[in-house]
This record gives C-alpha cells, sequence and structure tokens, in this order.
C-alpha cells in the first residue's frame, strides 16, 4: 500500500540509460512492468487515504467515460430506436447521453413501422415463456449426497423465487437485446439472521471497464456508477461503516454540467452518485483483490474481495468476438430501422403532397385559383379551356416495394417472420403438425440465445449459493421458502448444504407443461396418449387454478400417496396405507419409488419401509374388496313372492293396469319360450 498523500504522480522525462557496449540508449519494452513508485493503481493506495482513494476512482471512472463516448451514443441511439423517443429525459433513466443533433433526432423520433421493438418484444416473448431450472448432480455421491443435491435443487428453486428471478427474466433479456448485456447483480445485504441475497437489474450503461485489459474477454477491474437519491443513499449505504452518515451529508448533489450527466433532467429529489469499484485478486487467496463504495466526499466501503468473480451475472444476445462487453440485436437492426424510417417519411411526405391530385389550368384561362378545393359538390367556374385533374399514381411502387423489403430483411436477421411478431398464422398452415415445423425451424434461429438465457438462470443459483455459503461460513444459517402446488415449504441450507467441489449444476429439461391454457391442455393429451396416463395422472399434472376445487377429489389421493413416499424416502417416517387409499395408483408408484431406492443405494431400512407399505397396501385391498362383497350382500332385497326357481312373479304394474304375468318356470323339461328349434 502506499503512504498517504500518494496517488497518481506526474512522469518527469528522464535521460535514457547509455548501453555501454553497444553505445545506444536502451528502450523500455512497451509492454514491461512499472514500478510502483513510478505510478500507483487505486487498489495499491493506503486505506487511510481515503480522499486520495475516492479521487483516483472518480478520475478512472472518468477516463473510462470520456474513452467510450462513441459507446455510450451507441447505447443512446438503441434506447431511441427501441422506444422512439429521443428526449433528454428519456434518456436519463438510461444513464445515457441526450440525443445528437436535430436532424438526427428527427430521422429517429416516431418510427411508423418499428422493427426493433417488434422484433426484441418478439424474441423476448419467446425466449422467456420458460423457466430454466438447475439441477445439482453429485459426482460419485452415495445415497445421502444425492439426497443433499436434490434438497439443493428445490434450494435453488426457492432462491430463485426470493429474488424474483423469473419475474425479471423479460427485463434482463430486452436489456441484453437492447444494450448487449442483461445484467443480475447479487449481492447479501443485512446484517446477523437479516442477511438476504438481493438481486438488482443493472443496465448496461452505468458500468465501465477498461476494453484494452478486457480485450480478450476477461475483465480484472469494473467500475458501477449509482444515481440515486439521498434517502436511498442513507438507507443502502449509512449503515456500512461508522461515519458514513457524515460522508453522504457532505456529498453534493449531481450537478447538471457533469461530465456523465445528461443536462436538463430536473429532479424534485437532492440525488447523488455513488461509485463501486472491483479489482479480482492475481490468484486465489492472494489478497490482491479489492472492494470500494465512495462518493465525491469519501469512502463508504473498503474492504478485501476474496472471490475470482465480479458480483454480476451475465447475459447476452451474442458473444463478442473481442472485448468484453457483447453485441446486441438492436445494433444489428440500427441500419434497417434507419433506412425504413427514411422510407417511411418520404412516402408520408409524398403522399401529402400528391394524394389530392394536381389541377392543370392553361395560361389565359380564366379560372379562379380560389374556386379549386376538395370540397364535395363543388362549383369551378371557367373560360375557355376546362381545367384538368392530373389523378396520376401518388407513391411509386417501387418506393413501398423497396420499405417491404427491408422489413422482410430486418426481421430475418434474427429468425422471426413478420408472421410471428404480428401473431398472424402464415397462409396455407392449416394442420398443428405444420405450424410446429414452421415454429421449429423459427426457433432453431435464436437457439444459441435461449441457451445463454437458460445458462443466465444457472449462473444466478450459482453465485446466490456461494452468497449462501459465505453467510453459514460465519456461523449463520438461511432459508428459503419454496411455493409448491397447495403450500409453502421451507427449506434450510443446513439440511442441504453441499461443498463446492461436491456437485456440478445441470440445466434441467425446460418445463414441458410450459404455455397458454389450450397449449398445457394440448399437451397434457399428447402426454395421455404417449405415457398411457388414466383422466386422474393427466389432469394432475395441469396447473387450472380453476378446475383444482372440481377435480379435488380425484387428485388429492394421488397427491397423497406422493407425500408418503417423500415422508418414508427422505424423513424415514412410515406412513401406511389405510382402506381410503387408491391402491389403483398408489401400489404401482411405491414399487417404483423402491426401484429407484434400490438403484441409488439406499439404506435397507428405507426400503423395507416401501415392502412393509407394499405388502399392507395388497392386504388391505383384499379385505377392502372382501367388505364391499359383505355390504353389496347385505343390502340386496330379498326375493318377490311367488318366486320360482328359474324365475318371479313381474311387478304389479302402473296404476290402474293389471299386474304383469308371471313368467313360467324354465329348466330342462320347460324350455324358455320360442327357443326349440322348428319342427318340420
Amino acid at each position: 500500500m502506499a503512504k498517504k498523500g500518494e496517488g497518481y504522480q506526474t512522469r518527469v522525462k528522464k535521460k535514457p540509460e547509455i548501453d555501454p557496449e553497444t553505445g545506444n540508449p536502451r528502450v523500455k519494452h512497451p509492454l514491461s512492468f512499472e514500478a510502483p513508485d513510478e505510478r500507483l493503481d487505486w487498489w495499491q493506495v493506503d486505506e487511510k487515504d481515503t480522499a486520495g482513494l475516492a479521487g483516483m476512482i472518480l478520475e478512472r471512472v472518468k477516463h473510462l467515460d470520456q474513452l467510450q463516448q462513441s459507446t455510450r451514443w451507441a447505447l443512446a441511439l438503441n434506447a431511441t430506436l427501441y422506444h422512439g423517443n429521443s428526449s433528454e429525459g428519456f434518456l436519463a433513466n438510461y444513464g445515457l447521453p441526450p440525443v445528437l443533433s436535430w436532424s438526427v433526432a428527427a430521422e429517429l423520433g416516431g418510427p411508423i413501422h418499428n422493427v426493433v421493438a417488434s422484433c426484441i418484444d418478439t424474441l423476448v416473448a419467446m425466449v422467456t415463456a420458460n423457466k430454466p431450472q438447475a439441477t445439482f448432480v453429485t459426482r460419485d455421491g452415495d445415497y445421502n449426497q444425492r439426497i443433499r443435491a436434490e434438497g439443493l435443487t428445490h434450494f435453488g428453486l426457492g432462491l430463485l423465487e426470493q429474488i424474483k428471478a423469473y419475474s425479471m427474466g423479460p427485463r434482463y433479456a430486452t436489456d441484453a437485446a437492447l444494450f448487449s448485456d442483461g445484467l443480475c447483480k447479487l449481492t447479501a445485504q443485512g446484517e446477523g439472521k437479516d442477511k438476504k441475497i438481493v438481486a438488482e437489474r443493472v443496465l448496461r450503461p452505468t458500468m465501465y471497464v477498461d476494453e484494452a485489459e478486457a480485450y480478450y474477454g476477461d475483465a480484472r477491474q469494473l467500475y458501477q456508477r449509482i444515481v440515486l437519491t439521498k434517502e436511498i443513499a442513507f438507507a443502502k449505504f449509512g449503515h456500512l461503516q461508522p461515519g458514513n452518515e457524515e460522508i453522504l451529508y457532505a456529498t453534493p448533489s449531481v450537478p447538471e454540467s457533469d461530465f456523465f450527466f445528461p443536462g436538463g433532467q430536473d429532479t424534485t429529489s437532492r440525488v447523488c452518485d455513488v461509485y463501486e469499484a472491483w479489482k479480482l485478486p492475481a490468484r486465489e487467496g492472494d489478497g490482491s483483490g479489492r472492494h470500494v463504495i465512495c462518493t465525491r466526499s469519501g469512502v463508504l466501503l473498503d474492504e478485501p474481495w476474496t472471490r475470482m468473480v465480479f458480483p454480476f451475472v451475465h447475459l447476452r444476445w451474442r458473444m463478442p468476438t473481442a472485448g468484453y462487453w457483447g453485441d446486441s440485436l438492436a445494433s444489428a437492426l440500427r441500419g434497417y430501422q434507419l433506412k425504413i424510417n427514411r422510407l417511411d417519411r418520404t412516402i408520408d411526405e409524398t403522399m401529402r403532397r400528391m394524394s389530392l391530385g394536381r389541377w392543370m389550368i392553361a395560361h389565359g384561362s380564366k379560372v379562379s385559383p380560389m374556386h379549386l378545393g376538395n370540397q364535395l359538390g363543388s362549383i369551378i367556374r371557367y373560360t375557355g379551356q376546362k381545367p384538368i385533374i392530373d389523378n396520376t399514381n401518388t407513391v411509386p411502387t417501387e418506393l413501398i416495394a423497396e420499405r417491404d423489403a427491408e422489413i422482410q430483411k430486418a426481421h430475418a436477421l434474427d429468425g422471426i417472420s413478420t408472421l410471428a411478431s404480428s401473431s398472424v398464422v402464415p397462409e396455407g398452415l392449416k394442420s398443428g403438425e405444420a405450424l410446429k415445423v414452421h415454429l421449429d425451424v423459427q426457433t432453431k434461429r435464436f437457439q444459441p440465445f435461449e441457451d445463454a438465457y437458460a445458462q443466465f438462470y444457472l449462473d444466478i443459483v450459482d453465485s446466490a449459493v456461494d452468497l449462501v455459503r459465505d453467510i453459514a461460513d460465519q456461523g449463520g444459517d438461511y432459508k428459503v421458502l419454496l411455493p409448491e402446488n397447495d403450500s409453502i415449504r421451507e427449506i434450510s441450507w443446513k439440511s442441504v448444504a453441499l461443498k463446492k467441489d461436491a456437485y456440478i449444476i445441470r440445466k434441467s429439461a425446460t418445463n414441458y407443461m410450459a404455455g397458454d391454457p389450450a397449449d398445457q391442455l394440448d399437451k397434457a393429451t399428447t402426454l395421455s396418449q404417449a405415457a398411457g396416463l388414466d383422466i386422474v395422472e393427466t389432469i394432475d399434472a395441469l396447473a387450472f387454478p380453476d378446475i383444482e376445487a372440481a377435480t379435488f377429489p380425484k387428485t388429492e389421493p394421488l397427491k397423497w400417496i406422493r407425500w408418503a413416499a417423500y415422508q418414508m424416502a427422505r424423513k424415514g417416517k412410515y406412513v401406511g396405507p389405510d382402506e381410503s387409499t387408491d391402491f389403483v395408483h398408489g401400489i404401482p408408484y411405491m414399487r417404483a419409488m423402491k426401484m429407484q431406492l434400490e438403484r441409488q443405494g439406499a439404506s435397507d431400512k428405507a426400503i423395507e419401509l416401501f415392502l412393509q407399505w407394499d405388502i399392507e397396501a395388497a392386504q388391505m385391498q383384499i379385505k377392502v374388496a372382501q367388505d364391499a362383497m359383505a355390504t353389496q350382500t347385505a343390502i340386496s332385497p330379498p326375493p318377490p313372492p311367488g318366486a320360482g326357481v328359474g324365475g318371479g312373479a313381474l311387478p304389479p304394474g302402473p296404476q290402474g293396469m293389471p299386474a304383469a304375468p308371471a313368467a313360467p318356470p324354465t329348466g330342462q323339461l320347460n324350455p324358455i319360450p320360442n327357443t326349440q328349434p322348428p319342427q318340420r
């Protein structure tokens, strides 16, 4: 660490050192390491020099902002194209500079055919319809390890529900398509038992990275600028260390003339900017990493950074060829959108000028221009040659064809058809199978982004579990709530904890039953036919809240069987069958669970519970059948009077009619009438 007061030092040109052998000056290689006494980085500044540390971080961010002005202008252009709004207040919400010039702003504003918004919204709607899940798999683990891995999988689902990752998925995907990177920042906030994992959506324009350092994709230092009100700043950073409230009180409000704050953005609250900087360790455990939060007035937090990654999870529309940030869909569509805007303006202006026709008036004719107009039934007085109106084609067909062709090209770029973006069924696709093939071809075009979206959630779970492990290492526990069909289950970290090197995270298959109700019903019908499910199992696979009450008597016995199997397999508690048990579904399910436990190497005690259940269920099933037969015999009515061996008297007919005659006895000597073969 440097001493107080040291920082960026002014370089003084020194006379080059002469090589005594050659007599030529020695030239230092441009990539040689510079000694600390020549230049210090902010992570090398002494922790006591808070003013110097904060000043160096601010200067570094300012320098990076000036170097990346072209990138920030491109992001502002993408936001303007997507929203069709070029006002300074709108761009300030994204932390972007105000829009270009009047000529460019006129070209950007108010697109008639917004292909950027159409393609991005359609892509996001298709990709985020699924909910990717992370499955924890142990490496050659025993049964207990596998049980913990299964519990850790449910724990990860609870974490995703807690931080609302699925509900924020469309916003992350939109940021990736618009700004190249959708960013989720994961931190542990709070103290002691109140510590919670928090996920924040971070906008790409608020982030800064040294592009030269990250040329090959891996950055070693990262910066974030946060603009927030003083009230939120006190609540978020005031408790981090003593003296922070005084620093925040002394922090000036953001000036309108700030080098990266959009000028002219008015606010009714006092806002300040907070800077956060990370430096990754050179090697794991070497103590060279550092994390600093500061303002213009001082340092709010200065701590070692031991993790080898930044607290951000990235969702990229396309991985970059070189550099840290990805490529965006909006940037790829930018040229098409600008050309479509120009063509639309030309068509609109031509239509406005030429759609009402043009009057041809001969020289010398006595026609008053005041009589010419578009009124219905108007009278035009003239002397000499009659005025003629020219109604030739107002807009060249080539102009409209060129505009439509550009729209088609823009949609073809990301693999989304214009019909899909407008929710129109393609002409000629009548059958459901043809529609599935059409959607399958379309989906494969953006399969890499779907894979990136699934990996995004795996990375969120992985980072969140690492934060939970850090909380547990400090002597605490962490609990999450996992919503189930009709209840909420609490899962503790201590009950599912595994070492980092004891598992791998694998992407689970996409939820087959995702989609709207009609799609779910179609999938349930297909699954029922393919897997041989009966009506009860098919209904249980659906998640329609409005029919749960109506199907409760049918599906609840099946849910009870699964609950009993969970109690025996996971908790070792025996739950035996009774007379109300659904044996039709219960016996095959319990036998399948026993085979699964044997395959996974479960204990003999757990397997014996399922054997005992199978035996009791078989005995109970026989007893229930015998009781039902006895009950049926007991409630059967006695035979009517006069009943014979082979038949009985028929009941009386309706009131006022004679009783039907008794059937004659039948037997070997008295065959049933009309059954004898005819005599010849």
